[in-house]
């Protein structure tokens, strides 16, 4: 494998008179809260980005793809560096693929699938960015095997608030390095990254089906599949008393597993996407009746016990062909709550989803999968555990009471909440959750002394201040 040289020295990037485009609108995180007005950019180089960097007047927002559920990629100026995403360089012998950071997963794998080579972490969406999947240290449903995005990249370019850029790697500066991997964003911008991708031999999975009659059959079979690496989620029917579940196991098929017909396509890039819609009128179409009969249908579909050959995409990235989902929910838009809890704490997901049901806040969708070793990211959210997400209206008048008294049963049992996906968590509860924060802060108070990057997020949550 090759593996690039770090240079530990910054290295400065000359301004030019180039002009980014700009606009003023109203931005959101996928889940469509925080509606805020702000200033955008969309810069095309480097020497774009410094110079908005050096001439804004307040913080800066850095923002990828904009599928942060939440504030996590919004300010009053933000950057949006979709337009910055050139895919600088590829190795077919190696797998080792160079990006700007504006560059989206599925543009990567335009490129790699082809040739025999995959990214080993994918997250529910390829839509994401190079910068975002890495600001945001993200998961895919093999993390037991594969840990997270971090764990794959051989090196980043940080563009300081000063205009310097440094290149880190886990072996050059590899406080900062971790500091930024997962760091969402606020430690300067990431320009671009080194990544070591994967050898596949089709572009198709071997996914089997299993019904399980409770949430913890559903823990046991995702369970035993660790045995062997693999992709396991299970959709949990949040609603009934058993919280009863579906879980899909994934292999890796080999070109003998295709069928006949497939054999043509055994390295296409990518499967199938649906159209975006921006809202269904009022309060949507999520609500407790349409929630139920969906979890009934879903559940009495037949299920094969033989395995069905799906497309990597279709299995690992159901969110491409569902950007409808946010606008379900009406114009409010959707929270999703999505925490962690150690192997220690796993009844504690059976006693917040007993808990929802009491409250009468069944979520629309509630999503489970394992979780291997802790992130190396200072504020990384996998641990050795659990992580559930759910899905809610952000419309529901008692939501905020019920999940902010989860927050503390969460954090009691030793889990915590995913960054990338809240939009409305206390400062208050951070440090009781990531117990790296303070080093994290100092690392970030090092790079970014000035306090140029920040975002809603980062005010909210009090991110960016030292304790005193």
């Amino acid at each position: 494998m090759k593996t690039p040289n770090p240079q530990s020295s910054p290295v400065r990037c000359d301004s030019h008179n180039e002009l980014a485009s700009t606009h003023e609108r109203t931005i959101t995180g996928w889940g469509r809260t925080t509606p805020t007005r702000a200033h955008l950019d969309r810069p095309t180089s480097a020497h774009q980005i410094q110079d908005l960097i050096s001439t804004s007047r307040g913080p800066v927002t850095v923002r990828g793809a904009g599928r942060s559920y939440g504030d996590a990629a919004i300010g009053h100026h933000t950057i949006d560096l979709t337009g910055y995403a050139t895919i600088r360089s590829f190795d077919p012998g190696t797998g080792v693929l160079v990006s700007d950071a504006g560059a989206t997963l599925q543009a990567l794998h335009q490129v790699s699938i082809p040739e025999g080579w995959a990214l080993p972490v994918l997250p529910g969406t390829s839509h994401i960015t190079v910068g975002g999947a890495i600001a945001s240290d993200v998961h895919g449903k093999n993390h037991p095997h594969q840990g997270s995005f971090g764990d794959h990249v051989l090196q980043l370019e940080l563009m300081l608030a000063s205009g310097d850029i440094l290149r880190l790697s886990p072996d050059a500066h590899p406080e900062d390095f971790w500091a930024t991997v997962g760091g969402m964003g606020l430690t300067g911008v990431i320009v671009s990254a080194t990544l070591q991708l994967q050898r596949v031999e089709t572009s198709y999975l071997r996914v089997v089906r299993r019904k399980a009659r409770s949430l913890e059959e559903s823990m046991d079979i995702i369970t035993a599949s660790a045995q062997t690496p693999s992709h396991a989620v299970a959709w949990i029917d949040a609603a009934h008393h058993q919280l009863r579940g579906l879980v899909d196991v994934s292999t890796p098929a080999t070109s003998e597993m295709l069928p006949a017909g497939r054999k043509g396509e055994q390295l296409a890039p990518h499967g199938t996407t649906m159209r975006t819609i921006h809202s269904f009128p009022g309060p949507g179409i999520v609500n407790h009746r349409s929630v139920a009969a969906a979890n009934a249908m879903r559940w009495n579909l037949p299920v094969s016990a033989s395995a069905k050959m799906v497309h990597f995409t279709t299995a690992l990235n159901p969110l491409d062909g569902a950007d409808f989902w946010p606008a379900a929910f009406g114009k409010q838009g959707l929270i999703q709550y999505q925490f962690s809890v150690p192997t220690s704490g796993t009844k504690t997901l059976r006693h917040i989803l007993e808990n929802l049901q009491r409250a009468g806040e069944v979520p629309a969708l509630a999503v489970l999968k394992p979780f291997g070793a802790s992130g190396k990211g200072l504020l990384s959210f996998p641990q050795p555990g659990w992580t559930l997400a759910l899905d809610f209206p952000a419309r529901s008048p008692g939501l905020a009471t019920v999940l902010s008294h989860l927050d503390t049963v969460v954090a009691n049992a030793g889990g915590r909440v995913y960054l990338s996906k809240d939009s409305r968590l206390s400062a208050r509860m951070l440090p009781l959750m990531y117990p790296q924060l303070l080093r994290w802060q100092e690392a970030r108070s090092r790079l970014d002394p000035t306090q140029k990057m920040g975002s809603l997020l980062s005010q909210r949550l009090n991110l960016l201040e030292l304790p005193s």
